[in-house]
């Protein structure tokens, strides 16, 4: 048997062009009340699908994408957290995909060896961040990013 006791279905409604090695992770995240599902894979991209699976954006990172997560800054911004595969994590702004800052060890603490395999949204524009290490750090992003970076653009 399917295991269909509730009466519910599920459905395949459209396959969008997909990635090109492994989905290592996904998210999801409302904006302007439309949702996106994002995903991320070793091929070094993060993708960006509407509601219809239609493909929005395609983003390269460079290394492989483990983990992704949404936090929200004190200004309303939706930042995407990316977890990458030599340890280091991007913040980038949502929907425009820009490079805020990155994470990683050469500016300051963070993972040392091997990827960032989980990122946890939590309370207060925090995330946790778990790697390859055996760490867990826990991150808070302070104040209105987005629009202050805007502003030095």
């Amino acid at each position: 048997g399917g295991g269909n006791q509730g009466g519910g279905q599920a459905s395949q409604q459209q396959q969008g062009q997909g990635h090109s090695q492994a989905v290592t992770c996904s998210t999801g995240v409302t904006l302007n009340n439309e949702f996106y599902a994002l995903t991320g894979s070793l091929d070094a991209t993060v993708k960006a699908w509407d509601s219809s699976a239609n493909l929005q954006i395609t983003e390269g990172h460079g290394q492989g994408v483990y983990a992704l997560e949404k936090v929200v800054d004190a200004g309303g911004n939706t930042l995407l957290i990316v977890g990458l595969e030599k340890g280091n994590i991007m913040v980038r702004a949502f929907p425009s995909f820009t490079n805020l800052f990155s994470l990683d060890t050469r500016y300051t603490f963070g993972h040392a060896a091997g990827p960032v395999r989980t990122i946890v949204q939590g309370p207060s524009q925090t995330f946790f961040t778990g790697a390859e290490d055996g760490k867990v750090y826990v991150w808070q992003i302070q104040g209105d990013v987005a629009a202050l970076l805007a502003k030095q653009g």
